[in-house]
This record gives structure tokens, sequence and C-alpha cells, in this order.
């Protein structure tokens, strides 16, 4: 996969840097790509529906979902 390069601005360093101590990571890199397969896994859950059939949906005319 080819490599895409992001502008940060200092915030978003010292962001990067912040969460990647949380969570061990070694450089910003690894936290940056940690967070866009994050995303990516969530919209990819969202867009197939997985997930959704969780919550009870209410009713017409009643309060809450049972």
């Amino acid at each position: 996969m080819p490599d895409q390069e992001i502008t940060l601005t200092e915030a978003d360093q010292r962001l990067l840097d912040r969460l990647g101590t949380r969570l061990g990571f070694k450089s910003r890199q690894q936290v940056a790509e940690w967070l866009v397969k994050r995303r990516l896994a969530r919209v990819a859950r969202q867009a197939n529906g997985r997930g959704r059939a969780l919550y009870m949906l209410p009713r017409p005319g009643r309060q809450g979902g049972r």
C-alpha cells in the first residue's frame, strides 16, 4: 500500500504523542495508522448494517422499546 503524506499541526502532533504514550506505540505514524484502521472498521460496520439490530426500536404510539 502506498504511503500517504499528512500535514499535522503542532496540536495534532501533541495529541498523537499523548495517545501513543497511552497506548504504547513507538511512533506517530503507528498511532495515525491505528486511528485510520479503527475509523475504517467502524465505518464498515455501519455500512453493512452489523450491530443495528442490537437496539430495540420503540413501537409507534408506545414509550420505550417494549
